[in-house]
């Protein structure tokens, strides 16, 4: 079988993998680079409990494990960490907050209290996305991927492929077999400065330790934009208040960089979008905030569907609408 997959981020480089251990002769194509868009620009959070509501997510046991599976195959290929698994720290911001994730430790047995408003999630990692792209994309070209940096527009110019994949994002947009979708804008900055942590620390935002002196600080929520021109004024502004909710000591550091990208998601839904849309199309797109939770879950059911043929492998969840 030869599959195109459209787009090289989380989904579309995980499709790959998983469509190259099935014997799939695989192209993938992006018209700027591996991790060119959301993916390259991702904090890096990955643990089953997102959101200020802080409810586990749908199948989050199967998704960690099917994103650390992953982690440890790009790990084979990188010279450094693509990934810190000490846990990461949410800070309970509201009486509520702490109420659900003292809940949470008892139901779930994944998360401890460290104090009054901090809990350890011991399930939660830190991916180093860059890192962890450019390893799983080393993997895929030993396992024999083709790659190509061109713009595919349609199917009309993938012919000769028995399916297609699209695996894109904000490009979803335009497609009108989609459910509706929406655009949220982010921009993480890098700083230099010391924060004392170890861990990731998150809650209404986030700062991630990089090694003594660096840190990433996240992430802004712009509704509707779908530029990733980075705004780092405008970022700025916003995070700097977002870091004194996390940690109101940390007021001495400069920012060096401003990383943008634009995230699609469901609207009304959290769970992604995975599907058929004819008879040698589909999708995998629309992650929002949990491309790191699902993307290589939704992977790992996609691939099997395309080989086998048969979309009913998919959970309805995923794509109640599509056809």
């Amino acid at each position: 079988m030869k599959v195109a997959v459209v787009g090289a981020g989380f989904s579309g480089l995980a499709i790959s993998w998983h469509l190259l251990q099935k014997g799939a002769v695989v192209t993938l194509f992006d018209r700027k680079g591996i991790g060119a868009g959301a993916s390259g620009t991702a904090s890096g959070l990955l643990h089953p409990y997102p959101g200020e509501q802080i409810r586990r997510s749908w199948q989050a046991t199967e998704a960690l494990q099917a994103t650390k599976d992953l982690l440890q195959e790009a790990q084979k290929k990188s010279s450094f960490p693509v990934a810190e698994y000490s846990g990461l720290i949410r800070l309970a911001q509201t009486c509520q907050q702490q109420q659900i994730l003292c809940s949470h430790q008892e139901q779930y047995g994944d998360i401890q209290r460290l104090d009054e408003s901090r809990f350890l999630i011991t399930s939660g990692i830190t991916v180093y996305s860059d890192l962890y792209l450019k390893g799983l994309h080393a993997a895929c070209l030993e396992q024999g991927l083709r790659w190509e940096i061109c713009h595919v527009d349609d199917a009309s110019s993938l012919m000769a492929y028995d399916a297609v994949v699209w695996a894109i994002g904000v490009g979803s947009l335009q497609d009108p077999r989609l459910p509706p979708c929406s655009a949220i804008k982010g921009q993480v900055l890098l700083c230099r400065g010391e924060t004392g942590l170890r861990q990731s620390l998150l809650g209404k935002g986030h700062i991630i330790p990089l090694g003594p002196g660096r840190f990433h600080l996240g992430a802004t929520y712009e509704r509707g934009k779908i530029d990733d021109v980075p705004d780092i004024q405008a970022a700025f502004l916003d995070l700097a208040e977002k870091a004194r909710g996390l940690q109101p000591d940390l007021v001495d550091f400069s920012v060096e960089d401003c990383k943008a990208g634009v995230r699609v998601m469901r609207k009304g839904h959290y769970l992604p979008l995975v599907g058929r849309l004819d008879e040698k199309e589909w999708v995998c797109t629309a992650m929002g905030s949990r491309g790191l939770l699902y993307h290589a879950h939704c992977a790992k059911i996609l691939a099997e569907a395309v080989f086998q043929q048969d979309d009913s492998l998919i959970p309805l969840c995923f794509a109640p609408k599509l056809l």
